[in-house]
């Protein structure tokens, strides 16, 4: 699920966990393969988001880049490779 909050988005993540076992298992045999599995996915889950975390601070620092070199629309189009160059005599 995806919410907006102030200052950006919050995203809310669920799984509907199913752990396949045999007839026969004792409670305790399926007890502990369902804490496996959960331990599994829950470790796997936080490299997941912790990727995605990193992701976001890389597109954050770009965003605060570009924001730092953005130049008046008349200069940023005066230079190349928009504007003057070598052998062009016009200013787009």
């Amino acid at each position: 699920m995806l919410a907006s909050v102030e200052g950006g988005c919050e995203m809310t993540f669920s799984q509907a966990i199913v752990v396949p076992h045999e007839n026969g298992w004792t409670t305790e045999a399926v007890e502990k393969a369902e804490r496996e599995y959960y331990e599994g996915l829950e470790h796997g889950g936080s490299r997941m988001l912790a990727g995605l975390q990193q992701s976001a601070n890389i597109l954050s620092s770009v965003a605060v880049y570009l924001e730092k070199k953005k130049k008046p629309a008349c200069e940023s189009l005066a230079t190349p490779p928009f504007g003057r160059q070598a052998g062009m005599d016009t200013v787009l």
